[in-house]
């Protein structure tokens, strides 16, 4: 390219090619000249999700590229009262109160620092605890090991409607954030 460092978007207008790509004779990754297309964008495509450039003059630029993870989604619900035991592969917990209480376990082994869970009201059914919406009710959430806590206590609670929280495991101990 003709210039190194950031790039200052105000230098070229949006869409211009400061230097057209040209593609490898070696291998497959795409094909000679490469320019942007009609929306301005460059596609280039690579099977590993690793693109290398060069100058030719010991100058090389490696990108790795990773696609946006999928969420693990799981759907809570029905009997009642439910309980559900949460993994490491689960990320988002979508719960449906319009029944009863839901407790979630969180996970006791395997855990790694950083790890999250996110645990939402889907229905708006969480404050409910009153007849006539006498099956509706909170999400407890709680550790399945003894002494592990959630800022402190040793269960969190969602008691209104459409309420969510997000949790992160410290290596000692959940946190909501």
């Amino acid at each position: 390219m003709s210039q190194s460092g950031i790039l200052n978007r105000g230098v070229y207008p949006p869409g211009t090619v400061v230097e057209t790509l040209q593609g490898s004779n070696v291998g497959t990754l795409f094909a000679p000249p490469v320019s942007p297309d009609a929306t301005n964008n460059i596609i280039l495509n690579s099977t590993n999700g690793n693109l290398t450039f060069s100058n030719g003059a010991g100058n090389i630029l490696n990108l790795t590229v990773n696609p946006s993870p999928v969420i693990t989604y799981v759907d809570v619900g029905a009997p009642y009262p439910r309980i559900y035991n949460a993994s490491v592969a689960t990320e988002y917990i979508s719960c449906d109160t319009n029944g009863g209480t839901i407790t979630i376990n969180l996970p006791s082994a395997g855990v790694a620092v950083g790890e999250t869970w996110i645990i939402k009201d889907r229905t708006g059914q969480a404050n409910y605890t009153n007849p006539p919406e006498a099956f509706n009710g909170q999400i407890t959430i709680q550790s399945l090991v003894g002494g592990k806590t959630i800022d402190g206590s040793a269960n969190y609670i969602i008691n209104a409607s459409f309420g969510s929280v997000r949790i992160l495991y410290n290596g000692t101990n959940y946190e909501v954030f």
